[in-house]
């Protein structure tokens, strides 16, 4: 959402002036606004779910679980869900508030045709952001 209010206060003007030779440059960048905070919005969340990974593994409380019947891979997959779905939520709240913010002040029009595909591309963006993130995440310790 920082990227966000940097954009409203300081770039818009300025980027819809550079782009002014398009017939409705607020609308263009409205939407690559939204493609670009909706992403940050899923790799950053899916990054900060892996917190509890990364804490477990430092406080040996992976060890612990060691010790009851839920598998290596169980408990990895785990993460990965969880991870995944805060990203998703996220991405579906940032969506909203910033698609709403747009709608109201450039009027902006997103179809109920367009939404189920963008779901979908938010849930694969959530699960590969949370895959990408896990590999981070591996190489730290403490």
């Amino acid at each position: 959402m920082i990227a966000f209010f940097l954009y409203i206060i300081f770039l818009q003007k300025k980027l819809v002036n550079g782009w002014e030779m398009l017939a409705h440059p607020n609308k263009l960048l409205d939407l690559w606004i939204i493609a670009g905070i909706v992403a940050i919005a899923g790799i950053t969340t899916s990054f900060q779910g892996l917190n509890q990974f990364v804490d477990d593994r430092v406080n040996r409380t992976s060890d612990d679980l060691r010790l009851t019947d839920i598998s290596p891979l169980s408990q990895s997959l785990s993460y990965i869900l969880s991870a995944s779905l805060i990203s998703f939520v996220m991405q579906i709240f940032v969506f909203a508030i910033v698609t709403i913010y747009f709608s109201l002040t450039d009027h902006i029009k997103i179809f109920v045709n367009d939404l189920w595909p963008s779901l979908g591309i938010m849930l694969l963006a959530a699960v590969v952001d949370t895959v990408l993130n896990l590999i981070i995440v591996a190489f730290i310790h403490k």
